[in-house]
């Protein structure tokens, strides 16, 4: 598999303030538009025997739809806390590709994301607490599940001869959304002398989806995905 990738887009924003304290914000994030062209390369061997690799020229135009979002923080003398929202119609991402279902109304939804954070100085000390916590929706309503091997004989009824296809062919059910994406956060922060800022930050989430097995009787079974996430992050800058 080799690919290469090229795409573009921007944002618009605006930032006012409502008294010393209140900063409130809102940014239209533009359609993202991507391109890729590239080359897959198959092998594929099954009861008969092995079959010649065969190479695929592959080429996707992907627009990604356009995002509204905004939000408020409040500042302090110790510290701040903001929020902000991020709305994306999923459903009107465009490209030439198979989508995996026949429209793209059940393939796709849109979502909100959610985003609250807050850090804390303390008092004395060149030390920043912070802890947050994100809501991420899942945009994509399908999930990857049961494959098959189908075996087509060429029209002509005999196994064995030359012109026998075989290949795995996989059911993409309408998922339920068990548990969304989220996510929580907590960081430390030291600075010293506004010269050199030391950042580490430690997030853990989760989420889960699945199919009943019930779209592909009675040979589908039902599809479990859970996912756990622990990431840890550590930052330097240095202020010249």
């Amino acid at each position: 598999m080799d690919f290469d990738v090229t795409g573009f887009t921007g944002s618009l924003g605006l930032r006012g303030k409502i008294g010393d304290h209140v900063r409130i914000g809102t940014t239209v994030y533009l359609p993202t538009w991507i391109t890729y062209r590239g080359w897959v390369t198959n092998s594929f061997e099954d009861f008969i025997g092995p079959f010649p690799d065969t190479s695929l020229s592959v080429q996707d135009k992907v627009t990604l739809p356009l995002s509204l979002a905004g939000g408020v923080s409040l500042n302090g003398d110790l510290g701040l806390i903001a929020f902000d929202a991020r709305w994306t119609d999923w459903s009107q991402i465009d490209f030439e590709g198979d989508v995996r279902a026949p429209d793209r109304t059940p393939a796709y939804r849109s979502t909100v994301e959610l985003h609250l954070g807050g850090e804390l100085a303390v008092p004395n000390t060149p030390v920043w607490l912070r802890a947050g916590g994100m809501l991420l929706p899942i945009p994509y309503r399908l999930i990857a599940a049961d494959t098959q091997l189908v075996f087509d004989e060429g029209g002509d009824g005999q196994p064995g001869t030359g012109d026998d296809v075989s290949f795995v062919e996989r059911q993409y059910p309408e998922a339920d959304i068990d548990q969304d994406r989220w996510y929580m956060t907590l960081g430390l922060g030291l600075a010293f002398e506004d010269a050199l800022t030391l950042d580490v930050a430690y997030v853990w989430g989760s989420w889960e989806r699945s199919s009943t097995g019930s779209y592909n009787p009675p040979y589908g079974h039902p599809t479990l995905e859970s996912v756990r996430q622990n990431r840890l992050a550590f930052t330097a800058a240095v202020n010249f």
